[in-house]
């Protein structure tokens, strides 16, 4: 492979005499249904059980699952709720107006804000869509 020539050519990284930028931290891992098990020193199904508030669990083992489930800051993961229970909990929500207006309008921030702060004890998620015409809008219906 040969390097381009020439005005139009970019520098190689490194090759401007610039220390590399440095490496990024690890992210933290998620915690996992397992993970809560273990802590709990309970079965998967039995934490499942206590994250979906199904019955069968006795009142001790749900103290520790919950415990558990505060201490790791495990929460449920939507997409893989999702795939085990063929629904998606989520809100489409359209909105004809040109995207620049957005940011300027007071009452949009809060008027999305508010939608999401009555749809997250629910467990839903909102997606947006702003489109700037009504042939638009009614393409985002279909």
């Amino acid at each position: 492979m040969t390097q381009r020539k020439g005005p139009t050519a970019e520098p190689r990284a490194g090759s401007t005499g610039e220390a590399p930028p440095p490496p990024r931290p690890p992210r933290a891992r998620r915690p996992t249904i397992g993970d809560v098990a273990a802590l709990a020193q309970v079965s998967k199904a039995t934490v499942s059980f206590v994250a979906n508030d199904r019955p069968g669990v006795s009142p001790e083992a749900r103290r520790r699952v919950r415990a558990a489930m505060d201490d790791l800051g495990w929460q449920p993961n939507a997409g893989a709720r999702a795939l085990s229970t063929r629904r998606w909990q989520t809100l489409g929500l359209v909105i004809r107006r040109p995207p620049e207006l957005l940011s300027t309008d007071p009452f949009f921030p809060q008027f999305v804000a508010g939608i999401e702060t009555g749809l997250a004890p629910l467990g839903y998620a909102l997606v947006l869509q702003v489109v700037p015409d009504a042939e638009s809008e009614r393409r985002a219906y279909e």
